[in-house]
């Protein structure tokens, strides 16, 4: 493709970090669309090299310290000096780590670029074969170079899929993919447990339990040895972090906050510094981000750390705006954040848990259910599941430790069951009631 690619050092910059946070760039477009010729900054025009070469191999961009690793052993081989690897260096750092606002602005500049390049290219090229009198063949080619820089997947053919689909979906979303809640009963109703790529919304009156049932999931998936993501856009992270230890140690704020504890609290958490899996919390300012944010979080952390979650919890859903920005119809903006949601589980591959209130006037219902969601029905028509947690205030005065989770709604499972748990709130510890979960313990498959 003839020519440099028209932009300051700071965009061509943002381009690279595209090629590798943007998981499904090159593969949707094509690993060739971006050539490293295009880069007239020779340092820029060799990272390039390396993104592409490692995608071609291994059919993933690379990460910090494997485009570190390559420019050593580059720089090693040419003899070139300190200065020149400690440029790249710079470089490799700004592409992995630097905030280049929206990517998705720059995939559409840069795409635009590749089109008008090949057009350009394409009419030149077919110019030629047309003087030869070959215009089935100029026909072809100019085809061919209008396709540069669109989407080249090609869908699913069903042909091709008979013979391995069930070993595929089984994959996808049979019991060995799912992730076990920690709540047994809540388990059977989903098939097993969370699926990727789905979104599952649990409901409740304010101070309802909405952030405790979220932190028990994270550790009960930290127990399973899984790597979680954490984002909370209501409480800080070291409020968030104090529930998650508190849980993990079953210690209580007043026990946690004694000095005289702090050797029982560490031998408590022992065995967690042995797992190679973690969980991460991270704050965002509610009301003032999207789905992009998280995005872009996600991506340069699996960059610069290697930490790839199997599960996103987003603590809470309603606080976040859609990423086409706010209409003011509560309808579409609402209901947008969380096809923004299923997007971001779709991107990475992994459940997405999140939680959200129910209309005001339901908040002393017996059981709260799918048509209890505030804000927009296009909620309703887009999540996978909805569990609500249910404690009127005719409960609480009853028995205050106990609770009821019901499965208001779930695509493939079984809906309309009550599960019975207990919450220890000084712990932040929530669990089944098993002896009174037995019915549906006996629909188990």
């Amino acid at each position: 493709m003839p020519g440099v690619i028209d932009y300051n050092i700071d965009f061509q910059l943002a381009i690279l970090a595209l090629m590798i946070r943007d998981r499904s760039f090159l593969s949707d477009y094509g690993y060739d669309i971006i050539k490293p010729e295009i880069f007239e900054n020779f340092y820029l025009s060799t990272i390039c090299n390396f993104i592409v070469t490692y995608f071609v191999k291994y059919g993933s961009a690379p990460t910090q310290a494997v485009l570190t690793a390559q420019v050593q052993d580059y720089c090693n081989t040419m003899k070139f000096s300190d200065e020149i690897l400690s440029n790249y260096n710079s470089f490799v750092s700004r592409i992995c780590t630097d905030d280049f606002g929206d990517l998705d602005f720059v995939k559409e500049k840069v795409l635009s670029w590749v089109r008008r390049q090949s057009f350009r290219e394409g009419i030149k090229e077919s110019h030629k074969l047309l003087e030869e009198g070959k215009y089935e063949e100029a026909l072809q080619h100019m085809l061919k170079k209008m396709m540069i820089g669109h989407n080249v997947g090609s869908g699913s053919s069903l042909k091709s899929k008979i013979d391995t689909f069930p070993e595929e979906y089984r994959r996808l979303f049979g019991r060995e993919a799912v992730i076990g809640s920690g709540f047994p009963s809540l388990d059977i109703c989903l098939n097993g447990g969370f699926g990727k790529r789905r979104l599952y919304v649990f409901l409740a009156h304010p101070k309802g339990g909405k952030t405790t049932m979220l932190v028990n999931l994270a550790c009960n998936f930290l127990r399973q040895g899984l790597p979680v993501m954490y984002y909370t856009c209501e409480m800080e992270e070291t409020e968030i972090l104090f529930k998650i230890f508190s849980n993990l140690s079953l210690m209580t704020h007043e026990e946690i906050i004694n000095p005289l504890n702090d050797q029982r609290f560490r031998k408590e958490l022992e065995e967690f510094k042995k797992y190679s899996a973690d969980i991460r919390v991270k704050f965002f300012n509610g009301g003032t981000i999207s789905t992009n944010a998280i995005k872009s979080h996600l991506s340069k952390l699996k960059i610069t750390t290697g930490f790839s979650p199997e599960v996103v919890i987003v603590d809470y859903a309603d606080y976040l705006i859609p990423t086409v920005g706010l209409k003011d119809f509560m309808y579409d903006d609402l209901g947008n954040v969380y096809q923004d949601l299923i997007n971001l589980g779709d991107y990475f591959d992994v459940p997405v848990i999140t939680a959200s209130q129910p209309k005001v006037g339901a908040w002393e219902k017996e059981f709260l259910g799918i048509g209890d969601m505030s804000g927009s029905s296009k909620k309703e028509a887009l999540l996978y599941a909805l569990i609500s947690i249910n404690q009127n205030s005719e409960d609480r005065n009853k028995n205050p430790e106990e609770f009821k989770l019901y499965v208001s709604a779930v695509r493939m499972g079984l809906s309309d069951k009550v599960i019975y748990c207990k919450w220890d709130k000084d712990k932040n510890y929530m669990q089944e009631i098993e002896e009174k979960n037995i019915l549906i313990r006996r629909l188990e498959k």
